[in-house]
């Protein structure tokens, strides 16, 4: 998923979590980008602070997802080189 031009971080997170959602080994983590993105906007415009547990997890989730969105966009882009 590439960003559009005029592409809001929420439509992108958006689009990247239906993406997700249709890839078998990403489908588990397909809230991940709505979640972080929602948290983004808290902190960032709704004047609020995270708790060190809700950081923790979205740290813990990011580090678990990593790994097998490289993966799965590897074995994406070794099928149509």
């Amino acid at each position: 998923v590439q960003r559009r031009t005029g592409q809001t971080p929420r439509e992108l997170a958006r689009a990247i979590s239906l993406a997700w959602g249709r890839s078998p080994a990403l489908t588990v983590w397909a809230g991940l980008p709505i979640e972080l993105n929602d948290a983004y906007y808290e902190t960032r415009f709704g004047d609020r602070t995270l708790t060190p547990e809700r950081i923790e997890r979205l740290d813990r989730l990011v580090s678990d997802a990593i790994p097998v969105a490289r993966r799965a966009d590897w074995r994406r882009k070794s099928k149509n080189p």
